[in-house]
């Protein structure tokens, strides 16, 4: 795609405008704000002129300035979007650190989309520490595609703004950074670069066909585990669950996605755009539909539910799955999950077989409250004869406690189940690890709820059954396959019809 043609842009560019005045807050724009340490000159030999054009419209870039000698400039095209920084050549002092941004971020088109990215819980001030003083007047940033000036401080004595904007339907932020002591040094840099500054057409949002089908095979039908949050605030740092398992992230290969967030669900869309290959690239999730229970605390469903819109990016590295935040919000990791889903189709012999263990489910009691229990199940060679086992759980309030509900695990020989275990108060999923005893795969299953700090039972088999070995910590979450995994509710399982009293 062609972005633009070459831009007319001017020779040079007088810099003798003043830089713009301290903000005012908001609710009172005609009081003036703390007052700024007084500035200093520019060293002798400060370089005014922009008599360098940058123009990488050829890389895919479409923006064109000017900026001086003085500074240097790099640039990058990522999943997260374009992004350009001047930065002052080293001279010594606290200029060596300022700098001009220029970023268009993927996918999002108006000012407004990246406003509460930046001015939000985890946006580029919060995670930054850099503190907002009010709003920048407009009139100091005479320009079309300038909306929003936010100005800010930060702990190293520095100021600066951010201007938020849109030109040719995509979003553009600006971050302009400087020593609170050095204006007159920083202000005709900066505002050669914003001067010249000129965008054209862009294809972030573009549609490629062949790459599309390159993520379908890199991500969809896989199921993914949270395992941290990686803040770029060092005062917030890395967040890790209590209960990875309860955080459960399914990309469909539909682009449908489903999630589990604690004791919520979560429904919607996903999308992705590799790169040059398919390791990295862009990603998005569409509107979520999201339950409201009100978790018990800790939880992170709701953090997670309100920063899915603002995911931008992926990279696969190591076997994990790294979803990034625009504006380096931060980082959602996540580990896969070998996983063998549950089934839902009713089966006559297997529910014979569990109201033949369960003598006590029956119509009186066994319709109490939401109806009849339900059950899913799952089926795997446990002990490496060629024939599967089946893995049941059984829901409803006769089945459940607080803690879990009961899971039994069956054998079968020529359409006859046969029970092995009745494990109570467990939760789906269970691992079936790769270490085995007495020719059977050890078992996995978690305890959680009901007053029981969470933890992974390992079961080993002792020749006749499985009987508990070890309790194991929830973080890490043990390594092996995920049985009777998915969306595990109420309502998706198969209903047991219970037994008369009579039978």
């Amino acid at each position: 795609m062609v972005l633009f043609a070459t831009l007319g842009i001017a020779g040079t560019v007088a810099c003798n405008r003043t830089p713009p005045p301290e903000p005012t807050e908001k609710s009172s724009p005609a009081e003036p704000a703390d007052a700024a340490i007084a500035p200093v000159e520019p060293p002798e030999d400060a370089q005014t002129d922009a008599s360098i054009v940058y123009n990488q419209t050829a890389e895919g870039i479409p923006v064109t300035t000017l900026y001086p000698e003085t500074m240097t400039v790099t640039s990058n095209r990522s999943g997260d979007g374009i992004e350009i920084f001047f930065t002052f050549k080293p001279q010594g002092n606290a200029l060596d650190n300022a700098e001009v941004g220029i970023f268009l971020p993927e996918g999002a088109a108006t000012a407004d989309e990246i406003e509460a990215l930046v001015r939000g819980p985890n946006g580029l001030l919060d995670s930054n520490g850099w503190t907002p003083t009010g709003e920048g007047d407009l009139a100091e940033f005479p320009y079309d595609w300038v909306e929003m000036a936010i100005a800010f401080n930060t702990e190293r004595e520095e100021s600066g703004y951010v201007l938020l904007g849109q030109a040719e339907g995509q979003a553009i932020q600006a971050i302009l950074r400087y020593p609170t002591a050095m204006p007159d040094a920083y202000w005709p840099a900066a505002r050669a670069i914003l001067d010249n500054l000129e965008f054209g057409p862009t294809f972030l949002g573009a549609e490629a066909s062949e790459q599309s089908a390159m993520a379908i095979v890199a991500l969809a039908d896989t199921e993914w585990r949270l395992v941290e949050i990686q803040s770029m605030s060092e005062e917030i740092g890395t967040i890790r669950p209590d209960d990875p398992s309860l955080y459960i992230m399914r990309l469909n290969a539909d682009g449908t996605v489903n999630m589990r967030l604690n004791c919520n669900r979560a429904n919607g869309t996903w999308s992705a755009e590799p790169s040059d290959d398919d390791s990295n690239g862009r990603f998005q999730f569409g509107p979520l539909a999201t339950t409201k229970a009100l978790c018990p605390a800790p939880s992170l469903d709701e953090r997670i539910a309100a920063d899915a819109g603002y995911i931008r990016s992926y990279l696969l590295k190591e076997g994990k799955l790294y979803l990034s935040l625009f504006a380096d919000g931060g980082i959602y990791a996540w580990e896969p999950i070998d996983v063998v889903r549950f089934q839902t189709e009713p089966d006559a012999q297997l529910e014979a077989a569990i109201l033949e263990v369960s003598p006590d489910y029956i119509t009186e009691i066994g319709e109490f409250g939401s109806g009849p229990a339900r059950y899913i199940y799952s089926r795997g060679d446990l002990n490496g004869d060629g024939i599967d086992e089946t893995l049941v759980l059984l829901m409803g309030p006769f089945f459940c406690g607080t803690g879990g509900c009961n899971l039994l695990l069956f054998t079968e020989a020529d359409g006859e189940y046969t029970l092995v275990n009745n494990f109570p108060i467990s939760r789906a999923p269970l691992i079936v690890s790769a270490e085995k005893t007495e020719g059977w795969n050890d078992l996995i299953r978690l305890e959680s709820g009901g007053g029981v700090e969470p933890a992974y039972i390992r079961h080993t088999f002792d020749g006749d059954r499985y009987v508990e070995q070890e309790r194991l910590p929830v973080d890490p979450a043990p390594e092996g396959k995920q049985y009777l995994a998915g969306d595990v509710t109420f309502n998706n399982g198969i209903p047991l019809k219970p037994q008369n009293r009579s039978n």
